[in-house]
């Protein structure tokens, strides 16, 4: 099985397996808060998505993020758009 390491923007159009999302959020991003591009990120994945990061920063730095963080430690497991 053949590893495949981009950015976000090379994976438009694309689907993987498996996607690990890494972020380097520590402060305010321009990628973090367009809802689009946070889109195609989250979308990626056909059976798991893991992302790693700073809980503060992404709750910091995205709505969306934050939304998500929300849900995952209510322990609800699917989050609506």
């Amino acid at each position: 099985m053949a590893v495949q390491v981009a950015t976000i923007d090379s994976f438009q159009g694309a689907e993987k397996e498996v996607v690990l999302l890494a972020t380097t959020l520590t402060r305010p991003s321009p990628f973090a808060a367009d809802p689009l591009r946070l889109n195609v990120a989250l979308t990626r994945a056909r059976r798991h998505l893991l992302v790693l990061g700073s809980c503060n920063a992404l709750l910091n730095t995205a709505p969306t993020f934050a939304a998500i963080i929300q849900r995952c430690k209510a322990g609800e497991t699917a989050v609506a758009a």
